[in-house]
């Protein structure tokens, strides 16, 4: 079923969707499994790949309407820059001691790798929902 929502509409819903779900069952999870840090773990790592998801959102969301060729150029570069983000986000959190006590470093971890493949798996799967087409025939 297609709706008239734009892409990045409904890429930003499947995907915060998806995220939430995954996010707060590996929050459950990493407290059973470690208690108050593995609980803060998860949420901290769930929160960092939804931020730099989001933006990634915005960003691409600008080029809609651009060239092929610049939307995927743009594409390319904000992907490359939310793995910057994303280790840099990493890098922040160890520099300051937190994965020392206050969060749970197998937490953290285990919650960006499920929610960041939970929101690229949501994302395609938004993405091919909305039947856009990826070419144009009459070009061709």
């Amino acid at each position: 079923m297609t709706t008239d929502r734009t892409p990045a509409r409904q890429m930003l819903v499947s995907g915060s969707v998806g995220t939430a779900a995954v996010g707060g069952v590996c929050a459950v999870v990493a407290w059973f499994l470690a208690g108050g840090p593995g609980l803060w773990g998860a949420l901290t790592g769930a929160a960092v790949v939804l931020v730099s998801s989001l933006v990634s959102i915005v960003a691409l969301s600008a080029t809609r309407r651009a060239e092929p060729t610049i939307a995927l150029m743009v594409a390319l570069v904000v992907h490359f820059g939310k793995v910057i983000v994303l280790i840099g986000a990493l890098v922040a959190i160890s520099a300051t001691g937190a994965l020392d006590g206050a969060l749970d470093r197998w937490s953290l971890a285990a919650t960006i790798v499920a929610v960041a493949v939970t929101w690229s798996v949501a994302e395609i799967n938004a993405y091919l929902r909305t039947r856009q087409p990826t070419y144009d025939l009459d070009a061709a």
